[in-house]
């Protein structure tokens, strides 16, 4: 008999801001190249003030979602993590960070 181990996904590959609303951003990104089985993703952002990170699930494997609901004129760290059967893996995921603008767009990547 042989049990399988499911393990955690690597994380998404560039993760890009591609546009800026006044409450908002579009996010897209590139699959994990370890997914280690079906994947689904969740957005995480904070304001850069703050150490209190918001989940939204995107409950599908789609690799591009409009984050809404943001303040104009604030600053954010927003990060995508893949999640599979086995959970998800938070180190080495690299936040994206950007400022909502009055429509601009004014993408920022670090």
């Amino acid at each position: 008999m042989y049990t399988l181990n499911p393990t955690d996904p690597s994380p998404p590959r560039n993760v890009t801001i591609t546009r800026v609303f006044q409450d908002g951003v579009e996010l897209n990104w590139l699959p994990p190249t370890e997914p280690n089985g079906e994947v689904h993703y969740v957005v995480e952002y904070k304001r850069e003030d703050s150490g209190n990170w918001t989940s939204v699930s995107t409950t599908s494997d789609s690799t591009h979602y409009n984050l809404t609901g943001l303040h104009s004129g604030t600053s954010y760290t927003i990060r995508v993590v893949a999640v599979n059967s086995a959970g998800r893996l938070l180190n080495n995921i690299p936040p994206t960070h950007t400022r909502t603008t009055g429509g601009e767009e004014n993408p920022c990547q670090r």
